[in-house]
């Protein structure tokens, strides 16, 4: 039995996730696909357009076998702790034969390269990254620097060539090196496969000429931002063209039950948070510098998106200043690491499976070195201090992300997973 792992957000799911896992199966002859899915908020530092449960359920009608949560520690991170969390999973549950992932180079040898690189940390590498935060340059701008620096004078030409064409800025071959050297990290088995992105941008819009409203089809591909634009627009039938079609009843009826998550209520919430606390340097992400500019400005506080906009500077980066606001509202405080890398979880939940994944899932609950947890009642029973206290925080995120709707409050104790 072979399987691959994929991680992802599907926010939403959509013709170019659709086109991966078949793409990742054609290559490998695979018999299952196992999915590692950020929850309610994601990477951006903010909430997902549908619940996770909604999006499990377009994901298994779009071709995925099982989906796994990624909790809420690790999703809503940046790059390496986002990549260290969902590999540490599929390492952990010790059935997974490949990690199928998307980036936008052709170089696939110069990640690699950038990917042992990172992991081994040389000492000149450190030193230039350290120089080049000490002039006031962000961290992915110093690291991109240091990176071409020990490229040119080791004389790594394929990645020298990547660093040239500015491919390390690309948000998923940013995500591609950080999963290559999760997996060397773990010194785990699990065998790389890139898929190269195909017709969309990370952040491509969707031309007028491209919202048809047709039945969707597999050659209509857009990237998920612009796909949330046109459902947030309300052109809900553009949208379906870049929707597989057994994806679509789940979201389409969970928008026109529940409609969308308030960005109102979310900076209502923010602002209580912010007001609530006095020294933010405790929490992920956030340092004294950056702690003491958001109280020094709190002031000027009228909305979420204007506040962070409003913080943001060259060292701090927007999507920087998203998660760490994030991370306030959701209490998620700075935790241990070892060697400057954060620990995995210490279990598993499944959010959903198809009913002929059932091999599959029986070998998973028999091999993985990690508690496989069904019902989130039984947790307390099941999972130790440090995984329980994670488990809490997922549970508490679901609930904070529940409050941005006007419609009833889900007791997430009492979700089963979503089966089709």
């Amino acid at each position: 039995m072979k399987t691959i792992g994929i991680i992802a957000e599907y926010n939403p799911f959509h013709n170019g996730h659709a086109f991966q896992i078949r793409e990742a199966k054609a290559q490998t002859g695979a018999d299952f696909v196992c999915v590692v899915m950020s929850p309610d908020f994601v990477q951006r530092g903010t909430y997902s357009v549908s619940d996770k449960y909604t999006r499990t359920e377009t994901a298994l009608h779009g071709g995925a076998d099982v989906v796994l949560e990624l909790p809420v520690r690790y999703a809503a991170a940046g790059a390496r702790d986002f990549a260290a969390g969902a590999v540490g999973i599929l390492h952990q549950i010790n059935c997974i034969d490949y990690l199928s992932f998307g980036c936008e180079t052709p170089q696939t040898a110069a990640l690699s390269d950038a990917a042992s690189v990172l992991v081994k940390e040389p000492e000149a590498l450190t030193a230039s990254l350290r120089k080049g935060l000490k002039t006031g340059m962000g961290f992915a701008a110093a690291r991109e620097s240091a990176l071409k620096e020990f490229a040119e004078t080791n004389s790594v030409p394929e990645l020298i060539s990547f660093l040239e064409t500015g491919q390390l800025r690309m948000p998923n071959n940013i995500l591609a090196i950080e999963y290559l050297a999760a997996i060397r990290k773990y010194h785990s088995d699990i065998i790389p496969l890139p898929v190269r992105r195909v017709h969309a941008g990370y952040h491509q819009k969707i031309s007028p000429e491209s919202r048809t409203g047709r039945t969707s089809s597999p050659e209509q591909i857009a990237s998920a931002e612009g796909i949330r634009e046109l459902l947030l627009n309300g052109e809900t039938e553009a949208a379906r063209s870049f929707i597989p079609e057994a994806s679509q009843p789940p979201l389409f009826h969970a928008i026109q039950i529940s409609g969308f998550p308030s960005s109102d209520f979310y900076s209502r919430l923010l602002r209580f948070r912010l007001q609530e606390e006095k020294d933010y340097s405790r929490f992920e992400d956030i340092s004294p510098a950056l702690s003491g500019r958001i109280s020094s400005n709190l002031n000027a506080y009228t909305d979420a998106e204007s506040f962070s906009s409003f913080l943001q500077t060259r060292v701090f980066p927007k999507t920087h200043i998203d998660r760490a606001l994030l991370h306030i509202l959701l209490s998620l405080e700075k935790t241990e690491r070892t060697d400057g890398m954060i620990q995995p979880p210490g279990y598993v939940r499944i959010l959903g499976f198809r009913r002929d994944a059932a091999a599959f899932l029986r070998e998973m609950q028999e091999v993985s070195s990690i508690p496989v947890i069904t019902k989130p009642a039984a947790a307390k029973k099941t999972l130790s201090e440090p995984a329980l206290s994670r488990f809490e925080e997922d549970l508490h995120a679901s609930h904070v992300y529940q409050l941005l709707f006007r419609s009833e409050v889900l007791e997430e104790y009492t979700r089963s997973p979503v089966i089709v």
